[in-house]
């Protein structure tokens, strides 16, 4: 007997839908929660602290704000693959009851497990060739239900294993296993391979037209932003015409996430020397630091990272940030490059150092 299609048949998916929004709660308080700790402990404190024990407290504090970032990656991968499940569930759902339905207009019975039968014969029928006709035509409309059941059902099972796929690799011992380092990283893998699992695309605006960028991001629901800025932070960083804050956010998150990947990881295997890869990752540790002493100062005086370009992608600017105040939006000139009044420099993270960066304008230069 085929257990799927009474499942199937009276699927609904309201309750699936119920734990993937309980999930993006938890997502939110921890994006709330890691707000808060940034603004409001970790960066104020860094203006007075100094020593070995405040480097020490504010390791910890680094590790709880690290901790909140895994938990909302985790926990938006965890609320995708659940919604995506119901909504294939409930059009397979739909696929099925439609072919019931017209067995039901053409008298074909349906078994308990899925089995399209024939009515019964009349006793008649044997020598009525007006009847071998009917039988004949109703062979072929059985046929086509069943067809109609059978993908119903394969397109049922096949949501199913691929959001038990997706959701093996959310392991919750991720918050829990013993060691400091590469739970960031770890995150930002689940979330690849949950896409992977589910057999999902990214739909985000090509990076060539900063308006309908920003178009498109205004037109999402808090939810749905919430959940770009967790499971593709890499993608929303570097999207012209989206908000300062946006970009900022998402941007820190790669930060945290790569260097969290090289402090897990080793220079074997990832085609930098020993040296190369200390200062890979000392750059990111003191752009990190950086970032997180200005967020203890005023808004106005505040720093965001605006441009990241990620290691490996070629060309001298492949590693490199761009750092402006957090009060000047920029406006867009015709090149589509970012423009911000006031800009003081950008931040070099192979060579360590902060350079004053020259062709900066102010916001009226731009038509």
């Amino acid at each position: 007997m085929n257990a799927l299609f009474p499942q199937l048949r009276s699927f609904d998916p309201d309750g699936v839908r119920e734990a993937a929004q309980a999930w993006r709660r938890l997502s939110a308080h921890g994006d709330a929660a890691g707000s808060r700790h940034r603004s409001q402990v970790n960066g104020p404190l860094r203006q007075s602290w100094s020593g070995r024990d405040a480097d020490a407290a504010f390791y910890a504090m680094e590790q709880s704000e690290e901790f909140l970032d895994v938990l909302r990656v985790e926990c938006e991968a965890a609320a995708l693959t659940l919604d995506t499940v119901a909504e294939r569930m409930d059009q397979a759902r739909t696929d099925l009851l439609n072919a019931l339905r017209r067995a039901d207009e053409w008298d074909l019975p349906v078994t308990g497990d899925g089995l399209v039968g024939l009515p019964s014969a009349e006793p008649g029928d044997r020598h009525d060739p007006d009847a071998r006709e009917r039988w004949q035509r109703l062979g072929v409309l059985r046929g086509q239900v069943q067809q109609r059941i059978d993908a119903a059902l394969a397109a049922a099972r096949e949501a199913s294993d691929r959001g038990a796929r997706a959701l093996e690799g959310l392991e919750g011992g991720i918050l829990t296993r013993p060691g400091v380092f590469g739970r960031a990283a770890e995150a930002a893998r689940d979330a690849g391979e949950v896409f992977a699992a589910l057999g999902l695309g990214e739909y985000l605006p090509g990076n060539t037209d900063p308006q309908r960028s920003a178009d498109w991001w205004r037109s999402l629901t808090p939810e749905q932003q919430r959940a770009h800025l967790a499971l593709h932070p890499a993608e929303v960083g570097r999207l012209d015409g989206l908000p300062a804050a946006v970009r900022d956010r998402a941007n820190r998150l790669v930060l945290e996430q790569q260097l969290d990947a090289l402090r897990a990881g080793s220079p074997r295997g990832s085609g930098l020397t020993y040296g190369q890869y200390d200062e890979r990752q000392n750059a990111l540790r003191v752009l990190k630091e950086r970032l997180d002493r200005r967020d203890g100062g005023p808004s106005a005086h505040g720093c965001s990272c605006w441009a990241w370009n990620r290691p490996g992608t070629g060309g001298r600017s492949s590693r490199w940030a761009t750092l402006t105040p957090r009060s000047t939006p920029p406006c867009w000139c015709r090149a589509r490059a970012p423009r911000w009044p006031g800009c003081r420099d950008s931040w070099s993270g192979s060579a360590g150092c902060s350079r004053r960066h020259a062709r900066w304008r102010p916001a009226g230069a731009c038509r």
